[in-house]
């Protein structure tokens, strides 16, 4: 279980717990977050419920009463939370694959974190049972595990697949980077644990988190802030949004800096985040999306135990003079021979990447229990990292395509939920690595290797929800998908006396996963919900994985598998009061050739290898407990 202590706009908060998945509330709870989740309850229980009244109307020769053209009386949440107005179909909801059901599913609203100076998306995630956090590479990389799925992982997010108002931000070769998430642009996330490529596809052995920024409407207006801090550290940030009958927009803005705790972290990051709907007609919307993150910034030298213990914030270390100073060890003419020790600030080491994101998606409804979504993003990542004796350069493009339909109907007399859906994905990898010189501003030397290839992914996913018993929920769920990896690398090796060699490396690697899963959820009151799930995830390795040693230099590692695992969960959780929750978690996980990743030494690369056999298990504990909330509403 982790708890926060903050303090909430109003009242004193003592502490905050991790808030339960699959939350039941009551319409006397009157704070926000309560509300919205009782709201999603309540909106899934009216699909069930207009879904069977459809089958017997049908049944009886009759129209359905949500058949297409008949609007809402009151605003609908559409994907990612916007609201569209009174043109929104009432059978549009959110979809399948933003709280799947049978699942263990926490969702963190903004009345948690809204007050809080949050630093890094770390602040926020650290609030949800099984959810981990280290730091990652540069001072706003996080890196994020569910139930231990990336704590091996040396920087940014594997084993998970990101999301933000439904667009994909993890990209085909299973990257994601938490630099681009400011957690004052977002109104709630929700984090979806376990297996989950039935869903989610590849790299979803963890599960998945989806962002929500805010709604233009919870906007409606300009908002500004700023939040300041110790070791120089400023973030300014303004939101702008508005939402009408038939449109709604937010745009979000923010520029983070600070001189960092340790020698040589200094950094500056700007991020833009906009979302904007639009209601074509009563059945036909669109949604537009960008983000763009640029960062720079200084990067300290991994330590190690000793160094850390003697100067643990590196003070003095310049020009290497205190002691524990931690040297990057250089070619002194960029080629080969001889090797100079320096500071990471003499060097000029860091981090100067760009992020870019930009998509569409088109909503249709077919008719009142149909709607077909399809959406497309392109996705840019520009790096620019001398982070050791190595500078890491090259754009990373990609592209992906989702198109599913969500059916709400009756099967076999049972209300029913189904998904039906393809997408594809295609990276283009263009990596260079050169040798960094010494002299200060991260200057290149001999280039030492060449990445160049792609990674194509194309699966489809079937999905059925379907209420056996008023009480009793059951799901199945099938993923299959293909993916080719094709690449070749150039390892570059000088001498003093002959022009440089090269030795090449070629790879075509064909995959074919497979992904089943299984639930059922019960809820045999208002009070209780019980969830068992059994299922499985999958990850191919990543084009750069394949040419690194576990002697830590470039060469053939092109053997490596995909990793698969398998899941058991059992989740229960009570509300005994309107205040009160209850969670509680027990997960098994057997992986087989699971992908893991570390160092192979000071100034050496990291490189994958694949455990032919490994285990996950473990035990989430959720509280979430308002003890007076009349008199502090703020204290929970």
């Amino acid at each position: 279980m982790r708890c926060s202590f903050f303090a909430s706009a109003g009242a004193l908060a003592i502490f905050a717990c991790a808030p339960a998945a699959h939350a039941q509330t009551t319409a006397s709870s009157l704070t926000p977050e309560v509300v919205a989740a009782r709201r999603d309850e309540l909106l899934r229980e009216r699909a069930a419920i207009q879904s069977q009244l459809d089958a017997l109307d049908l049944t009886s020769g009759g129209v359905p009463a949500t058949a297409s053209g008949t609007l809402s009386t009151a605003p609908e949440a559409a994907q990612g939370g916007s609201i569209v107005g009174t043109v929104v179909v009432t059978a549009a909801a959110p979809p399948l694959t933003v709280r799947p059901t049978g699942q263990a599913v926490a969702t963190v609203s903004r009345e948690l974190f809204k007050d809080q100076p949050n630093v890094t998306i770390a602040d926020v995630l650290d609030l949800v049972p099984g959810v981990s956090v280290i730091q990652g590479n540069g001072p706003r990389d996080v890196s994020v595990s569910i139930r231990g799925s990336n704590d091996r992982q040396a920087y940014g997010v594997r084993n998970i697949q990101l999301f933000e108002d439904g667009f994909p931000v993890t990209q085909p070769d299973g990257t994601g980077r938490m630099d681009l998430t400011d957690p004052h642009a977002y109104g709630s996330i929700d984090v979806v644990e376990g297996p989950s490529s039935a869903l989610y596809g590849n790299y979803a052995t963890g599960g998945a988190i989806n962002f929500h920024t805010r709604p233009g409407g919870d906007v409606d207006g300009l908002e500004v802030g700023a939040d300041f801090g110790a070791y120089g550290y400023y973030n300014d940030y303004a939101t702008l949004g508005a939402k009408g009958d038939r449109y709604e927009y937010a745009g979000f803005i923010s520029n983070v800096r600070a001189q960092g705790s340790t020698s040589n972290s200094q950094y500056d990051t700007v991020t833009e985040n906009i979302l904007a709907t639009y209601a074509l007609t009563p059945t036909d919307r669109v949604t537009f999306k960008f983000i763009n993150n640029d960062l720079d910034t200084n990067l300290s030298i991994r330590l190690s135990l000793n160094q850390f213990k003697q100067n643990p914030y590196q003070q003095g270390c310049s020009v290497l003079q205190a002691i524990g100073c931690a040297p990057v060890s250089l070619l002194v003419n960029g080629f080969t021979g001889a090797r100079v020790n320096e500071s990471a600030q003499a060097a000029g080491l860091g981090r100067h990447d760009r992020r870019t994101i930009v998509g569409a998606r088109y909503e249709h409804d077919l008719d009142g229990a149909t709607t077909w979504r399809t959406t497309f993003d392109f996705d840019n990542r520009d790096i620019d990292q001398p982070t050791s004796s190595s500078s890491y350069r090259g754009p990373y493009p990609s592209f992906n395509v989702i198109s599913d339909l969500t059916h709400r109907g009756a099967l076999f007399g049972m209300g029913s939920t189904s998904l039906i859906g393809v997408y594809a994905n295609y990276e283009d990898i263009n990596s260079f690595v050169y040798n960094v010189m010494p002299g200060g501003g991260a200057s290149l030397g001999g280039l030492s290797q060449t990445v160049f290839g792609h990674q194509f992914n194309v699966g489809a996913r079937g999905r059925e929800e379907l209420a056996i018993t008023p009480q009793l929920a059951g799901v199945l769920g099938l993923g299959v998908e293909y993916t080719q990896l094709g690449a070749n690398e150039a390892n570059y090796t000088y001498s003093v006396a002959a022009a440089p060699s090269q030795a090449k490396i070629f790879a075509d690697r064909t995959f074919v996963n497979v992904a089943p899963e299984a639930s059922l959820q019960y809820r045999p009151d208002d009070a209780w919900t019980l969830h068992a799930r059994v299922a499985t995830g999958y990850g191919t390795p990543q084009a750069t994985n394949l040419f690194t040693t576990p002697q830590g230099g470039f060469g053939n590692n092109t053997q490596l598998q995909p990793q698969t695992n398998v899941g058991v969960d059992l989740g229960a959780e009570w509300r005994p009061t309107p205040t009160t929750r209850l969670f509680v978690a027990g997960f098994y996980e057997w992986f087989t050739d699971e992908l893991v990743t570390q160092s192979a030494g000071v100034n050496l690369q990291s490189y994958t290898f694949n455990a032919p056999h490994s285990q996950h298990r473990g035990v989430e504990v959720g509280v979430d407990w308002r003890p007076l909330p009349a008199v502090l509403p703020g204290a929970r």
